[in-house]
């Protein structure tokens, strides 16, 4: 790319003017400058500049397609520090002109007045405090950015460090993942925290120890541990041993941070409140039905673990889990779990996930077993004795077998079934259920869909209507997205019928994600309604009645007479 000085040459002569105006006058600003260039022709200008008794130099760089975007300056060296208002990792002013409020018509002069007047508030600030002209305000995520580690500072600990006495002993966990995180898990050490149970399961746990600072104590550390072990003999009285690895200095006003002792020096580290929310994101009448419901997902493959996650997210705290495959890395791309996860059962890697997004820990009772398979009869029973303690029942499995136990289970306990599939191609997917006695059951829903698809021409990649799936988490071509659009709207569809209880929606949603077979457009939905007259089962159109009496005598006689008792030793 051509240099911008090369295309506009007159600009670089414009910029030199306004840079020599700021060298003139009993009192200028600037007391020099000149221009260089990098290896790519870049030009770079370096200016010296008076601030009281202080000479600086300032070096600025031009982005490639200057003047339409701002120049950055800095100090030279660059990791001089002369603003509270600098970046920390660069050493970049936040000036009053900056990316979002740039215009071509600012020039580097602008830029090196403002920087001028920066450092020139900041120290007039010292003895009377005046507003600075930057518009930077370092926020927590920059800190930690740029920080060597994190404590996290859950509201108890607050408390409790209040009342602290130096010399109080404490339990951490400190772990790495991408970064270095230090939580208080005990404090003092033999009085627990209450802490989500996720925060737990990573990490060692390490003694810590807090140390109240005098009178006086410097706010600026050592790093290197000799000298901060003086330093907290000094002005701590405090002479650290060993097995006190993490050090919490308070300071007199109150300020406080946390230090780890390395091998190779002393980690500061940045405070991180850990607040509870105190309120919660999804809907208030939502969230209280969330804490009672109770959902089985049967299924843990792509589209399974997904709907899991997002009920877990939303605030749903009992589960049972079933599904009787396990982790292959060709299950990553599109399933909740992740790498760490192969070789893992499934419900063992969802379970997993969702204690590591639940703020207080689900109740989770999960099942490694395929119901669709031969199993221990007794083992099958005691699943399905478990499924009908559930309000909801999601079959995630695309698998006929399957789909038919829970049908039978949903219209035997009443409860409601819902159940979708991801079609190949990602072409789109549907989702269905069904509540019985609030209208048809589970099978005749399957059936009335079935029916309407009879009528449609034929789909690409096969017909969806040939069977309800090809086999458990049968492998499809569909990508994360598709899985995650159908995930999304079946957990809708969920919070639908406990929540909104809009009972009357269509029975079957078709949602069509590209355009073709009977999709006109991009996220085109076709509902399918399931009349009256197309229920076909007699639990539909039957209803149940009491046993005639004679034969319910006659049954009961057989555990009374013992005329019908039968001894095969005899």
């Amino acid at each position: 790319m051509t240099p911008w000085w090369r295309r506009l040459p007159s600009r670089l002569l414009e910029e030199e003017q306004a840079l020599l105006k700021l060298q003139v006058g009993d009192n200028p600003i600037a007391l020099s400058h000149r221009w260089v260039r990098n290896s790519e022709e870049e030009p770079i200008v370096l200016v010296k500049i008076r601030v009281a008794s202080k000479i600086l130099e300032l070096e600025v760089r031009f982005p490639p397609y200057y003047p339409e975007c701002c120049p950055s300056v800095r100090p030279v060296p660059n990791d001089m520090r002369i603003s509270t208002h600098q970046f920390p990792s660069s050493g970049i002013l936040c000036l009053e002109i900056g990316p979002d409020n740039w215009h071509p018509g600012y020039t580097v002069a602008d830029m090196i007045l403002s920087a001028w007047k920066l450092v020139a508030y900041e120290l007039i600030n010292k003895a009377e405090p005046i507003n600075i002209p930057s518009r930077h305000v370092v926020d927590l995520g920059e800190r930690i950015a740029s920080s060597d580690g994190v404590l996290l500072r859950p509201r108890e600990f607050e408390d409790r460090l209040r009342a602290a006495i130096s010399g109080t002993e404490f339990e951490v966990i400190v772990s790495v993942r991408q970064r270095l995180r230090v939580l208080p898990v005990a404090f003092p050490k033999d009085s627990p925290l209450v802490l989500p149970t996720a925060l737990l399961d990573y990490g060692d746990r390490l003694p810590g120890l807090i140390v109240r600072m005098s009178e006086g104590a410097p706010q600026t550390v050592p790093k290197q541990s000799q000298e901060f072990l003086s330093f907290v003999a000094e002005f701590g009285q405090v002479s650290l041993e060993n097995k006190f690895l993490v050090i919490l200095l308070q300071w007199p006003n109150g300020e406080t941070h946390g230090y780890l002792q390395m091998p190779k020096g002393v980690l500061k580290l940045e405070n991180m409140p850990l607040e509870a929310p105190t309120k919660t994101r999804t809907p208030e009448d939502l969230q209280k039905l969330l804490n009672e419901l109770k959902v089985a997902i049967i299924g843990l493959g792509s589209l399974g673990s997904k709907v899991a996650s997002s009920l877990a997210r939303s605030g749903l705290r009992h589960f049972v889990l079933v599904d009787g495959d396990v982790m292959l890395l060709e299950n990553v791309c599109r399933h909740s779990g992740t790498i760490a996860d192969i070789g893992i059962m499934k419900v063992e890697a969802v379970e997993q996930g969702l204690r590591d997004v639940s703020i207080s820990a689900p109740e989770v009772r999960k099942f490694a077993l395929n119901l669709g398979t031969a199993i221990n009869p007794e083992l099958h029973a005691k699943v399905l004795e478990e499924l009908g303690t559930c309000n909801v029942l999601v079959d995630a499995t695309a698998n006929h077998e399957v789909f038919g136990l829970l049908a039978a289970l949903a219209s035997d306990h009443q409860r409601t079934l819902i159940w979708g599939e991801v079609f190949e191609g990602g072409l789109g997917g549907f989702i269905a259920s069904a509540h019985p006695g609030q209208g048809p059951c589970p099978r005749c829903v399957r059936a009335g869909y079935l029916a309407e698809l009879a009528s449609w021409p034929t789909a690409p990649l096969g017909r969806p209507d040939a069977a309800y799936g090809a086999g458990e988490d049968a492998p499809f071509i569909a990508t994360d997205a598709d899985v995650s659009f159908i995930a999304s709207a079946l957990v809708n569809r969920i919070y639908d019928l406990v929540f909104r209880r809009e009972s009357l929606l269509p029975a079957v949603l078709v949602l069509g994600l590209r355009r073709g077979w009977v999709f006109d457009s991009p996220m085109q939905i076709v509902p399918i309604n399931v009349r009256s007259d197309d229920w076909s089962c007699n639990r539909c159109w039957h209803p149940e009645s009491e046993p005639e009496t004679e034969v319910a005598k006659q049954a009961e006689e057989l555990f009374s007479n013992h005329a019908h008792d039968h001894d095969s030793s005899s």
